[in-house]
């Protein structure tokens, strides 16, 4: 009985620690946007200044779960939004096994074409825990209470319209706010379309090059009119596809944009105050 009462205390010893730790950890009121390693996908978290939680991707397995774990309290098991980029496994596949251990109270994707075993498997799963998918175009917004921004500026309606058959194409392309501090969240947009979008940018502190770095996502003009001051690749180690590309490397380095990597840094999380901003 003894050793229980005394198992019993040391658990609630660790217990208030844990969360007092956390309670520092998580309430510094600055934003926090981590770049999750989940081998050769995407998967985003960001966690607004007032504690909002925002998912952007799932990767291609469940080491997603590890990330928000590592980046959430762990009495927090509510997700604000969830937004899919396009409905490729690499980014779509982690997003099941989110559905199922946290609350989702929106979920935003692009309005892509998709016909495979774990794209119907994601729908069912929404059905089931009863989340509305809603489909986000150019121009949709949401605005958060503590000053986060989140702007769709790819697809167009127009471009919805005319359907293309590369799910790459539909890709959300996202503009995060939070005072003076903007990050471009790209997904695998071909450069065709982010070469549209970047004159419209007034400014751009951290960029994320499309399709984990591969050579259809940025070329020599995709920087002309705005040059980020640090970029962000999302990518496995030594993946089939030889991810990044040289080509895409060669145009940050002609542009003097330092970058890191997934494969080689594991998470990756940029935190700002809205004034100034650090990679931790």
């Amino acid at each position: 009985m003894r050793k229980f009462l005394i198992f019993g205390l040391l658990s609630l010893c660790f217990l208030a620690v844990l969360t007092v730790y956390q309670l520092l950890k998580f309430s510094d009121k600055a934003l926090h946007i981590t770049f999750c390693d989940v081998d050769q996908g995407d998967a985003i978290h960001i966690r607004t200044p007032n504690g909002d939680d925002i998912l952007v991707d799932g990767g291609p397995n469940a080491k997603v779960l590890d990330c928000l774990s590592n980046h959430m309290p762990f009495w927090d098991r509510q997700i604000e939004a969830v937004y899919m980029t396009h409905p490729d496994a690499d980014h779509l596949t982690g997003l099941i096994g989110v559905i199922k251990s946290y609350k989702i109270n929106y979920f935003g994707t692009s309005n892509a074409p998709k016909a495979t075993g774990v794209f119907e498997e994601l729908n069912r799963q929404l059905e089931i825990h009863q989340i509305k998918k809603n489909f986000v175009y150019k121009g949709d917004r949401v605005r958060t209470k503590d000053g986060f921004t989140m702007t769709i500026l790819w697809p167009t309606h127009e471009f919805i319209n005319n359907p293309s058959q590369d799910t790459n194409d539909y890709s959300l392309v996202q503009k995060l706010e939070y005072g003076k501090f903007t990050v471009l969240l790209t997904g695998d947009v071909p450069s065709v379309y982010l070469n549209s979008i970047m004159p419209g940018l007034e400014r751009l502190d951290v960029f994320k090059p499309p399709h984990h770095g591969s050579k259809t996502g940025v070329d020599e003009f995709t920087f002309q009119y705005v040059v980020p001051k640090y970029a962000v690749i999302s990518s496995g180690r030594k993946n089939k596809y030889g991810h990044p590309n040289k080509q895409v490397i060669d145009v940050l380095s002609d542009n003097k944009i330092p970058y890191k990597n997934t494969a080689t840094d594991g998470d990756i999380e940029i935190v700002s105050d809205g004034e100034k901003w650090w990679v931790k």
